[in-house]
């Protein structure tokens, strides 16, 4: 199942976070085009010695690490190794990471932990959410009563890059979306009733 394609928006919102990730930073990336996105400008730049710790493994991080843009060597924390619990991309994703001595699969308490997170410096956490209310609460997970995901690990790693030595976490979405053929807002004065708040971000 390989991750989507990143659209046009994604592209722009990639663009502007691009311009927040240093060499040597220790990259999170969540599910979604628009995290993708990321990986794909920062294979385009010039960004080097990234590393990673991560819940999720995705195509873009292998193209990281095959485009030589990926090496952990200035992790504090399981140096030289890609750290993640779950891999969901496509099948040359799978067979990459068959055996393949650099990514260190590990459970998923130690990966999303935020005490062991933000060990590492200069973490980069990039996630996606779906509406936002004006006092910075994101809803990532439901649509009103209607379940859309799992809660992931999105707050530890928000936590974890806060406490991080020059750490940043970013909640990534587009202003508006379409729905039967009407533009609305994501970013909205009150959320749905029934939806639940993942994560509340300062604004």
């Amino acid at each position: 199942m390989p991750n989507p394609p990143p659209t046009d928006v994604d592209r722009q919102v990639a663009r502007r976070i691009i311009g927040e990730v240093e060499e040597r930073s220790c990259l999170q990336i969540g599910i979604g085009g628009m995290p993708n996105a990321v990986c794909t400008l920062l294979l385009e730049s010039g960004i080097r010695s990234l590393g990673v710790h991560t819940e999720m493994l995705t195509d873009g991080i292998l193209a990281l690490y095959q485009g030589g843009r990926i090496d952990g060597a200035a992790k504090t924390l399981n140096r030289g190794k890609i750290v993640y619990t779950f891999a969901l991309g496509s099948k040359q994703l799978y067979a990459s990471i068959d055996r393949h001595p650099d990514f260190h699969c590990c459970p998923v308490d130690y990966t999303n932990a935020p005490h062991i997170i933000m060990r590492n410096d200069r973490v980069i956490s990039i996630n996606n959410t779906t509406p936002i209310d004006l006092q910075g609460q994101a809803a990532s997970e439901s649509d009103g009563h209607r379940h859309i995901s799992g809660t992931g690990g999105q707050l530890q790693f928000v936590r974890g890059a806060y406490a991080s030595n020059h750490g940043k976490s970013f909640i990534c979405l587009s202003s508006t979306y379409e729905k039967r053929g009407e533009r609305r807002s994501r970013v909205v004065l009150n959320l749905t009733p029934g939806n639940v708040v993942t994560t509340r971000v300062r604004m």
